[in-house]
Formats: C-alpha cells, structure tokens, sequence
C-alpha cells in the first residue's frame, strides 16, 4: 500500500526553519521502509546547501513527527528532492 502526503512541513537544515509544501510518499510495504518526494518553498536558501552534502534535511511534519533525508536541490524550479529512510514522517 502506497501512503501519500501532500501538505504543509517544515524543513529543517542545521539550526534554519524554511515552511515548505511537501509531497511525499512511502510505498515500499514494507515497515519501515523507503520514502521519498518533493518539497518546494519561495525562498529555499540554497546556501545551506554544503551542510546539507555531510548531514542530510529532516522534514517535520504539522503534527510533530519527523523524518531524516538526503536532498538534491534544484536552483532553477527551487524545489527539492528527498530521499527518506526509516518509517516514514507522515
């Protein structure tokens, strides 16, 4: 079964807050397992993205839960991709 979130979150990059909307997703069947998406936000600073190399993001979701991921930005659409391990935030 594939769950789905598309919605409000938070990325969260070393001590920085960016309010992002995120479409996620975790279809893996298996728990936990993979899960991945896009984030978008006006104003995704690009600047973190040296700290982002060595540690990853982590997306906290509206209701407090939280995941950690490896993120490939792209300058031009500033949107982001994740690619999450462990059970998934949402």
């Amino acid at each position: 079964m594939t769950d789905i979130y598309e919605g409000p979150a938070t990325l969260v990059i070393g001590d920085e807050e960016t309010p992002v909307t995120a479409a996620l997703r975790s279809g893996s069947g298996t728990t936990p397992g993979p899960w991945s998406g896009t984030v978008r936000a006006d104003g995704l600073d690009l600047s973190f993205w040296p700290a982002v190399q060595s540690g990853g993001v982590v997306i906290l979701m509206p209701d407090g839960r939280r995941g950690t991921a490896q993120i490939d930005m792209d300058a031009e659409s500033g949107s982001a991709t994740l690619s999450g391990r462990g059970s998934a935030p949402f």
